[in-house]
């Protein structure tokens, strides 16, 4: 029974320094979302020997924890990929020990810069991708371990959306016919026709155009409106047609909470457009017919 508690207690202590001395991988945060031209924090924050540092700014000597003889595992290396291409190396043993690398939409500020965090400077729509930071430690286990996370760059439109259609009265019947454009913007723009308010969901209303792709990936989206006329469209002889135009729906519904307060203003643009009824347009001139013939009736008398 002693020997069985001691081989126990043997093998939850080997499990214990293992653990001690693993390399792990506690979080890799990445903004979801960034506008152009602003700056993104990338971080990467892992444990080696146990121990972690709370800043991520000590310089090389903090990356080598003293433990006793045979229990040290040394950082070899922390670098970062876009789309599977390395832009940022952190070793320690190097002089300097920090390097970037050229790749598009990537522009890393050194001095911000250390083995748990990468400042990108000023992101372009070419920095939206996948990334991926790589952890490895040197002796005894050489191990590595990874994390990535996407981040999407946005460019707002300054534009938009725009209704094009006939601008005409309609009688009961008649097909009510518009295209509405969004303006410029990255990722593409999500496109909904309001009749008073009401979505139009119905799709055998609506006209999904292809895309159109403009330089540094900017895109504007079309949706066509082709909808019968309905007395139950009117109210006062007017029909109030809009064309919104939200820029995601994860911005919409806001996912992201801070970027979705800063939106809130900005990711919804609308374009109105007032139908008017040709039923409207007769009331005025049977009313003057009426008025004369009561005014001749009393002249008559």
């Amino acid at each position: 029974m002693a020997k069985s508690r001691g081989f126990i207690l043997t093998i939850i202590l080997i499990m214990f320094c293992q653990g001690v001395q693993s390399l792990r991988l506690n979080r890799i945060n990445i903004p979801q979302y960034k506008f152009r031209g602003e700056n993104a924090i990338l971080e990467c924050d892992y444990e080696l020997n146990g121990s972690r540092d709370s800043d991520g700014d000590e310089d090389i000597d903090n990356s080598h924890f003293n433990y006793q003889d045979g229990d040290v595992e040394t950082l070899y290396s922390v670098k970062w990929y876009k789309d599977g291409e390395e832009f940022y190396r952190y070793v320690p043993k190097s002089n300097p020990p920090q390097n970037s690398y050229k790749v598009e939409g990537i522009k890393v500020d050194h001095q911000a810069s250390n083995s748990k965090k990468v400042y990108l400077k000023g992101v372009t729509l070419k920095s939206t991708g996948t990334y991926r930071c790589e952890i490895s430690a040197e002796e005894p286990d050489f191990k590595t371990v990874t994390g990535e996370q996407k981040l999407e760059v946005i460019y707002l439109p300054t534009s938009g959306p725009v209704i094009q259609g006939e601008e005409k009265q309609y009688q009961i019947g008649d097909i009510l016919s518009l295209n509405c454009t969004s303006g410029k913007s990255s990722p593409r723009s999500i496109l909904t026709f309001y009749i008073n308010d009401e979505p139009v969901m119905n799709s055998n209303y609506l006209t999904n155009y292809r895309d159109m792709y403009h330089a540094h990936g900017l895109i504007t989206s079309s949706l066509g409106l082709n909808i019968p006329v309905d007395g139950r469209h009117f109210f006062d002889g007017v029909m109030r047609v809009r064309c919104v135009a939200n820029l995601s729906p994860l911005l919409q519904n806001g996912r992201e909470s801070v970027l979705h307060r800063r939106l809130s203003s900005m990711d919804s643009r609308e374009a109105m457009l007032l139908v008017r009824s040709s039923a409207l347009s007769l009331k005025m001139p049977i009313a003057i017919i009426l008025i004369a013939i009561l005014l001749i009736n009393v002249l008559i008398i």
